[in-house]
């Protein structure tokens, strides 16, 4: 169950997330470097940014799920734990975390949540899920499911009688009241194909993309819902196609979903993702520009309604953008509790939002800095169960004299291998325990290396060839 706070800031915070999506926020400073090094630069950057908040080593959320049958832990791209974040902030606050070691540049990391403050009554009510809410306005109608089967949908979704599931896997429930694996739902009736009236027709069509290539599948043709038989033929084609990859070309699939209903006489479409389109560039999958405008210019003749869902972190602002457009309604469902379960919210207490710094806290100066970049990408802070922030992740990565001085003790640290550097050194240059520093006489700054550092002062700048060895678990290093 999720709680009243994370709705109201998903809906408060709607236009701000979207922006961050399509717009990453990328500033740059350079000094004479070339264009080609600022951008790759930029791209380190933002790949170590993407590992910090992606991969489960470092501060992605893991959930432990069944999927097909079996136990195994589902890792939550850009949904950080904020368990890791506090030990991250405590034990990296002044060097690079082990999971993402930088041995050419230096970077420090800040987590900060969404600036808003909330204040809520505490009350608590029953909410009933989407599932039943869709039901109750499509049975009875010749509708086409439009599904979204891209990569995120393996991301974990939830809970389903008390079972934590995949996204994919959720749907499936969703649409069939069975999961992918076949198991029995002993939960809830849910499922539009066991309980949709025998009046009604469907088909379902599933979208993914790869690269500039669309994947738009019909899985079911129209098929009215008279017999058991159908019903069953019907679940076992999709459970063979409930299979998450690659992209999310929503406009490209509504197109191809409004053209099937045009031609087949269907009167509506129930339209589903967790994700934002990417497939809004011109000519993408060779379909031309498509726009929700176009869509509704050309199609609107046909009085074919479109109801949209987003599950999860989805492009609120386009799905009721298409709604409006189709004359459908927009249903937003953040967890599988909400998708097809009847929940509890209950209403918070204030909340302030807090922020999270780790690595390098300090960097080259004056000639000695090359090159620095700043890179933005948003991030899901999560709580619990029931509580989640949306927050900004924001790395500045910093090439210079420095950074490639800590960078050679950590490697030699780590190696045990005797290595020599080629230099140039700007400012003075000493080690302080397992510090590396440099000084102007003005201005001093210094990196955490991993290993205890013993080295001779450095105190005229030149050109230097240093040679580096590991000796009883200490970096010895000679000009």
């Amino acid at each position: 169950m999720e709680s009243f706070v994370l709705k109201a800031l998903y809906l408060i915070l709607a236009v701000v997330i979207v922006s961050l999506f399509v717009n990453r926020i990328v500033f740059t400073h350079s000094s004479s470097f070339e264009t080609t090094q600022t951008q790759r630069l930029v791209d380190t950057a933002t790949d170590i940014l993407e590992k910090l908040v992606g991969n489960s080593e470092c501060l992605a959320y893991v959930e432990n799920a069944t999927v097909n049958g079996q136990k195994a832990e589902l890792e939550a791209h850009f949904v950080v734990d904020k368990n890791k974040l506090e030990s991250f902030s405590s034990k990296f606050y002044d060097a690079q975390p082990d999971c993402a070691k930088s041995f050419d540049y230096g970077y420090r990391v800040e987590i900060k949540e969404v600036n808003a403050n909330f204040s809520f009554f505490e009350t608590i009510e029953e909410v009933g899920g989407v599932f039943k809410k869709v039901l109750k306005i499509i049975d009875g109608k010749s509708v086409l499911f439009v599904i979204d089967v891209s990569g995120s949908m393996s991301n974990p979704g939830g809970k389903f009688c008390e079972d934590r599931v995949a996204k994919y896997q959720c749907v499936s429930l969703f649409l069939l009241g069975k999961e992918p694996d076949n198991a029995v739902n002993i939960c809830h009736d849910v499922g539009f194909i066991p309980l949709m009236s025998p009046d009604s027709e469907v088909a379902l069509m599933t979208y993914t993309s790869q690269g500039s290539n669309c994947y738009i599948d019909m899985v079911v043709e129209k098929t009215k819902l008279d017999g058991e038989e159908k019903r069953r033929q019907i679940v076992s084609k999709v459970l063979r196609n409930l299979r998450p990859k690659w992209g999310t070309p929503l406009i490209v699939a509504l197109k191809h979903a409004l053209e099937y209903a045009s031609k087949n006489n269907m009167d509506t479409i129930v339209l589903l993702t967790d994700g934002y389109d990417n497939s809004h560039r011109s000519d993408y999958c060779g379909e031309g520009k498509v726009t929700v405008e176009t869509l509704s210019k050309r199609y609107g003749k046909y009085g074919i309604t479109v109801h949209t869902i987003g599950f999860g972190h989805a492009d609120e602002s386009l799905l009721r953008k298409i709604a409006k457009e189709f004359h459908g309604e927009f249903f937003n469902a953040r967890s599988c509790e909400e998708l097809i379960s009847i929940i509890k919210k209950k209403k918070e207490e204030v909340y302030t939002p807090k922020s999270w710094l780790f690595g390098d806290k300090q960097f080259s100066f004056g000639e000695s800095l090359k090159q620095k970049v700043t890179t933005i990408v948003p991030v899901v802070v999560r709580y619990n169960d029931t509580f989640s922030m949306m927050a900004k992740a924001k790395i500045t990565l910093v090439a210079g004299e420095l950074e490639t001085l800590r960078g050679f003790v950590d490697s030699i640290c780590r190696t045990s291998k005797q290595s020599w550097l080629n230099i140039t050194l700007h400012n003075k240059v000493f080690s302080e325990g397992s510090k590396i520093c440099m000084s102007n006489g003005k201005t001093k700054v210094c990196q955490k290396a991993e290993c205890e550092i013993k080295m001779k002062s450095i105190e005229v700048p030149g050109f230097y060839r240093i040679k580096g060895s590991k000796v009883n678990n200490m970096v010895v290093l000679k000009a």
